[in-house]
């Protein structure tokens, strides 16, 4: 599936993402989302969650 999305990194780490939350629903994100901008990514960084 990833093979499809090459050229769409968002939307590929939105598909991770909601897989790894189907996988463990019972996570839970602990502190709000640390954030990666400058000139070439705007994007999240770190993701602390507890499992």
């Amino acid at each position: 599936m990833m093979e499809d999305l090459h050229g769409h990194p968002r939307l590929g780490i939105r598909v991770m993402l909601a897989a790894r939350l189907r996988r463990l629903p019972d996570s839970e994100r602990v502190e709000p989302p640390r954030r990666l901008r400058s000139n070439f990514i705007d994007g999240i960084e770190e993701l602390r969650v507890r499992i």
